[in-house]
């Protein structure tokens, strides 16, 4: 393979630094500052240093946010107890190749604080997707190591075309003292496209892993089958009244499987099926959020 030219250089941005109290805040600035488009992966953020300096996320509803930056100071000490800390970190990098073929990767990601059973948690979860390495550079390293390995094997059979891996985890806003991580990856590494899907992992201030038995009553599994059927149709565009059998779903029987991915928001019940999880890769993802009002049967009482 021909000797690459690196692109690794950071892009120069404004460093960016906020002090925020609803976690909903820096979830929309992050998606619209880093946010997937597909025909332009490289836009993505690369080596960036930009950093929220401090988030905080309080268990508590705060009824508003003081303006007075000495306020401000005493109302997240007062609260310290209660609150969890983290910062937004990025890395990227960009290699391009002599035979016009890219690798290209980004890792965003939450620097948990604190040693706390909760923060010892979240900082597991969210360091899941450095690809089996110590730190996320280490893991955008190492997919470029195995990128030009694999473009080496392929030298005299045929191009290796580009590879990329994006990675972006946050924290949703907090309910009901439930804590969030919201992780979407996509990676390509050849083939006639790329595989990608968002995952929710719900944990409680204790840092107990939610999973469905936790949440749902004894005959939970069964009530929620006709709500799943209409959001299901809802999202593909189908009467709501369409049979589950004829919804093109990867099933057998009338029974629609829970998926891996769950969070309690404030808008309901949120469930993702990732693609090939129940439907066809074209599908794509299958993102529904089912109100609290028709989940009476279905959640039990401290979840709804």
């Amino acid at each position: 393979m021909a000797e690459g030219y690196d692109q690794n250089k950071a892009i120069e941005r404004p460093k960016t630094q906020l002090l925020i109290i609803n976690n909903s805040i820096a979830d929309s600035f992050f998606y619209r500052y880093n946010k997937f488009q597909s025909s332009s992966f490289h836009k993505l953020l690369y080596n960036s240093d930009m950093t929220i300096q401090k988030i905080i996320t309080s268990i508590l509803v705060l009824p508003f946010i003081i303006a007075c930056g000495n306020n401000q100071k005493k109302e997240a000490q007062s609260s310290a107890a209660d609150t969890l800390t983290y910062t937004m970190d990025s890395v990227g990098i960009r290699k391009g190749y002599a035979s016009g073929d890219t690798a290209e990767a980004s890792i965003v990601y939450p620097v948990i604080q604190g040693t706390s059973p909760l923060a010892d948690t979240l900082r597991h979860y969210a360091e899941q997707h450095f690809r089996n390495a110590a730190t996320a550079k280490a893991g955008l390293d190492s997919f470029i190591q195995e990128y030009e390995s694999f473009a080496k094997e392929m030298e005299g059979v045929g191009p290796a075309h580009g590879w990329a891996y994006q990675s972006k985890t946050n924290l949703l806003p907090v309910y009901k003292n439930l804590y969030t991580l919201s992780s979407f990856v996509y990676e390509y590494s050849g083939g006639a496209h790329g595989n990608y899907g968002t995952m929710l992992y719900t944990f409680t201030k204790e840092g107990i892993k939610l999973n469905w038995k936790d949440i749902l009553l004894p005959n939970g599994e069964t009530t929620i089958q006709p709500l799943l059927q209409k959001a299901i149709a809802k999202h593909l565009s189908l009467p709501e009244t369409t049979p589950i059998k004829e919804l093109g779903l990867f099933i057998e029987g009338n029974t629609i499987p829970l998926p891996q991915s769950f969070a309690l928001t404030d808008k309901g019940l949120r469930l993702i099926y990732t693609p090939y999880e129940i439907a066809p890769y074209a599908v794509g993802e299958i993102d529904i959020t089912i109100p609290y009002a028709d989940l009476v049967n279905v959640l039990k009482d401290q979840y709804q």
